[in-house]
């Protein structure tokens, strides 16, 4: 879900009037999925991200121009340095070259960022901390590449994982999948939100590309003291004092109902 809420965030920037640069590492993005989201690709300028030192010094040039900037990094994980492109596949020879510029290069343009109110969005991935301690790979399962410059440089940093069961998954009529769900972790925030946690589930095989919106409404109200759980079964209360009952699988039934919506 990375793409997809990066191209969300890209459309509702522009929407505000704000110019959007996209640097692209993965080559994974195409144009007719942004425009179904509502981007303008006449006013979004698309950059391939060559190196971290190219993005580094594209941003700070950017910068030098009175305008407001939304610039998305799609994804630091999947852009080589400079020395990891010219040398050789033997990854003991650039070891460690990333961190070491990226935690240069945020302390050159995070002043400037916040000067212009700009905003960078960085992607990444999440990959599995091989540790031989199972106390810290039960604490933190997961390492994201490119050092530790990042996690001090970001206001907000946001976890997506998804869910393997096959009750995660959304299928057509023919068992195809067109879907999944994604769990949202707010893995740090400056704004006094650390530690919140969503789920949604995320069209992308369809033929509308979103968030099943309504959908979703459960796991927000679930933790509603209008709504009370037994087994399978949930209560709600209504404002007049009557209980309904229902199961979760019937959610989207029951919304039908104009009462209970």
């Amino acid at each position: 879900g990375k793409s997809y809420m990066a191209t969300q965030i890209a459309a509702n920037a522009q929407k505000q009037g704000i110019d959007v640069v996209y640097f692209d590492s993965e080559s994974a993005m195409d144009p007719s999925f942004m425009e179904s989201l509502g981007c303008d690709l006449e006013k979004l300028l698309y950059i391939p991200a060559q190196n971290v030192e190219f993005v580094l010094e594209t941003i700070e040039e950017l910068l030098s121009l009175d305008k407001k900037w939304l610039f998305i990094w799609d994804s630091l994980a999947l852009t080589p340095s400079i020395s990891d492109l010219e040398g050789d596949f033997n990854p003991q020879s650039t070891m460690a070259m990333k961190p070491r510029i990226l935690s240069k290069g945020m302390s050159k343009i995070t002043l400037p960022l916040a000067e212009k109110r700009a905003t960078m969005l960085v992607l990444n991935q999440l990959k599995t901390n091989i540790t031989r301690m199972p106390a810290e790979a039960m604490v933190t399962p997961w390492i994201t590449p490119g050092g530790k410059a990042m996690h001090y440089a970001y206001s907000l940093r946001i976890w997506l994982t998804g869910r393997k069961s096959k009750a995660s998954y959304i299928v057509d009529e023919n068992g195809f999948r067109l879907g999944s769900e994604v769990k949202a972790k707010l893995e740090k925030s400056r704004f006094g939100t650390q530690g919140r946690i969503c789920t949604f589930k995320i069209l992308w095989g369809a033929d509308e590309v979103g968030i099943q919106d309504e959908e979703s409404w459960f796991d927000a109200v679930q933790i509603s003291e209008n709504i009370k759980q037994s087994g399978a079964w949930f209560t709600l209360v209504h404002s007049d004092g009557t209980e309904e009952k229902f199961q979760r699988k019937a959610w989207m039934e029951k919304l039908s109902d104009e009462k209970f919506r």
